[in-house]
């Protein structure tokens, strides 16, 4: 996968992946590679939930359930998945936040 993808690119290949097989190939590629990594922190940190933010959350449920479902196979007792509320915005309400702190 390439490493810049806008999150309008996400959208577009979710949308060919009902289509194309080429489409349908990559979204799955991406889908089991987010999966992985949510696994190693899983495995790693024993959260009880993890938000996926950014970009991608615009692909919804397109996104959430088959990321769930992988995870939830892998692991006995797996974390919540749950999309982020602020999805691209998280990092800049983060600043925000920061920022009202240090007053």
């Amino acid at each position: 996968m390439a490493d810049d993808v806008a999150a309008d690119d996400v959208a577009q290949l979710v949308a060919a992946a009902g289509s194309s097989e080429a489409a349908a190939r990559m979204w799955r590629e991406a889908l089991d590679e987010i999966a992985r990594h949510l696994i190693t922190a899983a495995l790693t940190v024993d959260p009880s939930r993890i938000a996926i933010g950014g970009g991608m959350t615009r692909a919804g449920s397109a996104l959430l359930d088959p990321v769930s479902a992988r995870v939830r196979t892998a692991l006995p007792y797996a974390p919540e998945i749950v999309l982020s509320r602020f999805a691209a915005d998280a990092s800049l309400r983060g600043a925000v936040l920061l920022a009202r702190g240090s007053d």
